[in-house]
């Protein structure tokens, strides 16, 4: 007869060990430049931190006075609300892989044909994209991954996924989120901007990375 209790013990340690993982169990990713990565458990509470920030800004649901009732009522399918939201959590799920990005890598090789975070060629690329060269170093970094070392849906996925599987994301989970940047669903605005929250408007902020069943409180 099995155990449960031994089971769930079990069970704990392993999640454990996958949340626990250090520096030792860092590998390297080459992307479709060249670019070499090295991968490493993220920091947990700089990912919350990000997330937080814009869960601030989440826009509130709009309320109208219906006469015939005589009482105000939420509309929350209201279509600037809803675009509004839609906003919102695609702003979340960029800070939640922007903070990954930032702290679960570090670059191991760069190719010479490949342009430098400061050279004058990536900025080329930032300004033909409307963007501007951020101030952070950390934000810099952020913006030579994306547009310049890792520019396909493939490379992100070689990046975030495994990025994912260390903060003790199921695995399902990081499948379905690896599926969608390689354009194989329909792109949902609710995969990878984690809460626990359950909002009143009937969308759920739970994602990709659940801060109440994946990440390590």
């Amino acid at each position: 007869m099995v155990n449960n209790n031994n089971t769930e013990k079990l069970g704990k340690q392993t999640r454990r060990r996958a949340r626990n993982r250090t520096l030792t169990d860092a590998h390297i990713v080459t992307v479709s430049t060249g670019v070499q990565f090295v991968l490493k458990s993220p920091s947990v509470y700089a990912v919350q931190r990000k997330q937080d920030e814009v869960k601030k800004r989440k826009p509130p649901i709009p309320v109208v006075f219906v006469a015939e009732k005589q009482r105000n009522e939420e509309v929350p399918d209201h279509p600037d609300y809803q675009s509004a939201l839609q906003q919102w959590q695609l702003d979340l799920i960029e800070v939640t892989y922007d903070a990954l990005l930032a702290t679960g890598t570090t670059v191991e090789h760069i190719p010479a044909y490949v342009p430098a975070q400061d050279s004058e060629e990536h900025k080329i690329i930032l300004q033909w994209l409307g963007l501007e060269p951020a101030q952070h170093p950390l934000d810099r970094y952020i913006q030579w991954v994306k547009y310049t070392a890792s520019p396909s849906a493939e490379d992100f996925v070689s990046l975030i996924g495994p990025l994912l599987t260390y903060m003790g994301t199921p695995i399902e989970e990081v499948n379905q989120a690896t599926q969608l940047f390689r354009g194989n669903t329909k792109r949902d605005t609710n995969l990878g901007a984690p809460t626990n929250e359950a909002s009143p408007d009937g969308h759920s902020d739970r994602g990709i990375i659940d801060s109440g069943a994946s990440l390590p409180l």
